[in-house]
């Protein structure tokens, strides 16, 4: 939310909440860098958390260029879905997706042409927290004792069928 100086001073919504400033483990080398040398890699000008409705409002209003970070998700519901109303139809706007998009949510059809667009599409791959096949693959063996049963509930059909081969069970439709 870009907010003037003057209706964020002193508060907690100018800029991230505070929590956030402190999470430097989670960071590579070259932030930590930045941080030390007096350049706080989240902690800029213009830089604001959307905490109320109201406030993300206002976002759709903004005039000039904004970055907007939504949650992951596969554009289904929530305040990405009045974004992509206000912003797919402008050919100056970019929409990134970092996370997986399911088929038949409104996301792939972004992705895949589907959905009318003036705005350019992105894709950025290798950002998802979901752990690979190999990866879950590599922590079931890991396990002291196997599980008695293990049921794959989520991701597309080719790919549960897969790690079931993988697993040596029997998927569950």
């Amino acid at each position: 939310m870009i907010l003037t100086t003057e209706e964020t001073e002193g508060t907690e919504s100018q800029g991230l909440p505070n929590y956030l400033y402190t999470v430097d483990d989670c960071w590579d080398k070259e932030a930590k860098t930045l941080k030390a040398a007096g350049d706080h890699p989240i902690k800029f000008e213009h830089l604001y958390a959307v905490e109320r409705f109201k406030d993300h409002r206002r976002l759709l209003d903004l005039n000039g260029p904004a970055i907007i970070i939504a949650g992951s998700g596969m554009c289904t519901g929530g305040r990405i879905v009045n974004h992509l109303k206000h912003g797919l139809d402008n050919p100056k706007n970019d929409l990134f997706f970092v996370g997986y998009q399911a088929a038949g949510t409104p996301g792939r059809a972004i992705l895949e042409g589907r959905t009318p667009s003036k705005a350019t599409i992105h894709r950025l791959t290798g950002y998802s927290a979901h752990a690979d096949q190999q990866t879950l693959c590599d922590w079931v063996a890991a396990m002291p004792e196997p599980p008695g049963e293990i049921r794959l509930v989520h991701g597309d059909p080719h790919a549960k069928a897969a790690l079931a081969r993988k697993l040596n069970i029997r998927p569950i439709s």
